[in-house]
């Protein structure tokens, strides 16, 4: 059975969801964004996290192009990359940000007993995406839907960003 801690830093609400194998951080009003993924017999951690860690929640960035935006957002880990990933791009008039809106968007939450289910809808592009993610014994579970909520059919590019890092890519 999985358990649910919460916590808070930064302005931020983390929600840490673990096994007595495995632990996995989740930001919520990132997008679901999981900033950490830990082994528990001997708390290595396998994702990679920026120097300067999660920023605090409302912080102002430089200004710069939507790829220096990206950057100052960045809070490592894994992330989804939708309805666009790289570039920003515009669709419809409006600009879709480099990675996407997805990896920023608030989610709201419930934890099922087993699993943490997220559902929340993009701003800039007419998007409701649903995030499941279940971790039982060694193994953790990521399950994402999107629905288009529009009237019309827009082209769109869905992925992760998952970051290895720490423990599985040399010394912390």
């Amino acid at each position: 059975m999985a358990q649910l801690e919460q916590r808070h830093a930064r302005g931020w609400d983390i929600l840490r969801l673990s096994s007595d194998a495995v632990a996995v951080e989740i930001v919520p009003g990132l997008g679901g964004t999981i900033t950490s993924l830990t082994r528990q017999a001997d708390a290595a951690g396998l994702l990679w996290s920026p120097p300067w860690g999660l920023r605090p929640s409302g912080s102002q960035s430089a200004p710069g192009n939507s790829e220096a935006q990206m950057i100052d957002s960045l809070a490592g880990g894994w992330q989804t990359l939708f309805p666009n990933g790289g570039d920003s791009v515009f669709v419809h008039g409006v600009e879709w940000p480099y990675d996407g809106e997805a990896r920023l968007s608030w989610m709201d939450w419930e934890f099922t007993g087993s699993s943490l289910r997220m559902t929340g809808r993009l701003i800039r592009s007419p998007f409701e995406i649903t995030k499941i993610i279940s971790v039982r014994d060694h193994e953790i579970t990521v399950g994402e839907t999107v629905r288009n909520v529009g009237q019309e059919r827009i082209e769109t590019m869905w992925g992760s960003q998952l970051m290895l890092g720490g423990a599985l890519v040399g010394r912390e």
